[in-house]
């Protein structure tokens, strides 16, 4: 179904701390407020990846040759539209169809997103250049932080109920790589 907004607004404001007083460690959490809204045929209504409060917090350690930091992130769920569906009903009062109401837009929310993620380096300076091998862990508690739906499934009975199927996203996923620069100035590049 499309959505066609005829106007939109958002507004918020950001609080940002940060300390670098150690050659070797470093930190900054940060708050956000925001609001973001659509006009949808004269209704006012949250947009879609609206999140009204997001924290995110990291700590960073930087030696000779490892690094190490931990960030952690959290906001308020997006919201989202329940589907609700009337029955369509023949002489009989037996159920010969649905009617989807989607006049609901974005009513909820998905519940609020949390993760913990980490970040370990090893530097090696070369002859010309340098090297950087490094493993991350994404959500490292795996939670489970919901998207979307991915689709809904119809009970008919008595009456009709609609129970959603959800969308996990991001759960917990390792990552590993390396950089390799060339050059000169390229060994201090990223120290």
């Amino acid at each position: 179904m499309r959505v066609d907004p005829s106007d939109g607004e958002a507004y918020g404001a950001e609080l940002t701390l940060r300390n670098r007083s150690s050659q070797s460690l470093d930190w900054w959490l940060s708050y956000t407020w925001s609001k973001v809204q659509d006009t949808v045929e004269g209704v006012t209504v949250p947009r879609t990846w609206d999140q009204r409060n997001a924290v995110t917090a990291n700590v960073a350690w930087r030696g000779e040759r490892w690094s190490a930091s931990v960030i952690g992130r959290y906001h308020s769920g997006w919201p989202r539209t329940p589907l609700l569906v009337d029955p369509i009903l023949d002489a009989n009062d037996n159920i010969v169809g649905i009617a989807p109401d989607l006049s609901q837009r974005n009513s909820t929310d998905f519940d609020d997103y949390t993760r913990v993620d980490i970040r370990v380096s090893r530097y090696v300076p070369l002859k010309r250049g340098s090297f950087e091998y490094y493993f991350e862990l994404f959500n490292i508690f795996d939670s489970e932080n919901i998207c979307c739906t991915s689709n809904h499934t119809l009970n008919i009975g008595q009456g009709i109920s609609v129970s959603p199927t959800f969308v996990e996203f991001l759960p917990r996923f390792p990552s590993f790589g390396f950089i390799w620069r060339f050059g000169p100035g390229a060994d201090t590049a990223s120290r």
